[in-house]
């Protein structure tokens, strides 16, 4: 009987032990598939990554591409255009800033009085003109020096006539036939003007400057605009010859004749070239 209950007793931890064995294996199976689950995730996750990055990086060098491409292309024709585009709406500007200037104060009873009130803002409009050309890049071989003689001619010009006008206005004389005739002639060249057939006003064709050219370039837009407000000088120095008798602005009146006639032909020889 003792020898049996030792076989039960040896054949029952043989079957236990068995048991758990095959338990212990079941459950390791188990473990090492959901690691291995775990890291084919992860690799795939991480090659989903490196896939995405690697396309962001290069959509984002694309871009970089494109928009390269897009200013490379146009950068000729937009560094062409820049210069002249800045100059129109500078001198459409200066124009209008000098009708306005422009519109004479109460009558002084004086011609010679009014030629400089009215002179005066149109040398300054020049002078901002030839600025603006040259600054937005006008270096045409006849203009560029034709716009510094202007700046350097018209700053000393508008120096005298402040001076002159400190002396007359400080006589205090006074013809009103004078001055009326002067004021007429002044009201008619100013209503030309401003009916469109002078600067600052737009022709609807090519430049704006009511003279029918339909260049885009910054010199034919300079030439036809100077053109213009030069004359306006010359209608009113015509006007004033006969309406003052102050010498020195007789003077100063046949110089703005001679000076700006003169250049009002070279300017219309250039846009005859161009």
């Amino acid at each position: 009987m003792d020898n049996k209950k030792t076989l039960y007793w040896a054949i029952g931890i043989v079957v236990a032990l068995l048991v758990i064995f095959m338990f212990w294996g079941a459950n390791r199976d188990k473990s090492g598939s959901s690691q291995d689950s775990t890291s084919a995730g992860q690799t795939e996750s991480g090659m989903s990554s490196a896939g995405s990055e690697a396309h962001t990086g290069t959509d984002h060098e694309n871009a970089k591409e494109t928009a390269a491409g897009s200013t490379g292309a146009g950068d000729t024709a937009d560094n062409t255009d820049t210069g002249y585009a800045r100059y129109m709406e500078e001198e459409t500007a200066i124009m209008d800033r000098m009708m306005r200037d422009m519109d004479l104060p109460e009558e002084s009873g004086n011609a010679a009085l009014d030629f400089i009130d009215g002179m005066i803002p149109h040398h300054e409009a020049a002078v901002s003109m030839a600025e603006s050309y040259l600054n937005n890049g006008g270096n045409h071989a006849k203009l560029k020096p034709l716009a510094e003689d202007i700046i350097k001619a018209q700053k000393s010009e508008l120096s005298q006539m402040k001076d002159m006008r400190k002396v007359i206005a400080d006589s205090g004389k006074k013809v009103q036939e004078q001055a009326d005739a002067y004021r007429a002639e002044y009201a008619k060249m100013m209503a030309k003007h401003h009916d469109g057939h002078g600067v600052g006003h737009s022709s609807n064709t090519g430049t704006g400057n009511g003279t029918g050219t339909d260049s885009d370039s910054i010199d034919a837009a300079f030439a036809a605009g100077m053109i213009m407000h030069h004359q306006m000088a010359v209608d009113m120095a015509k006007a004033i010859l006969s309406n003052t008798d102050e010498t020195d602005v007789l003077v100063l009146a046949q110089q703005i004749i001679d000076a700006q006639e003169e250049e009002i032909t070279l300017m219309e020889k250039v846009l005859e070239e161009s």
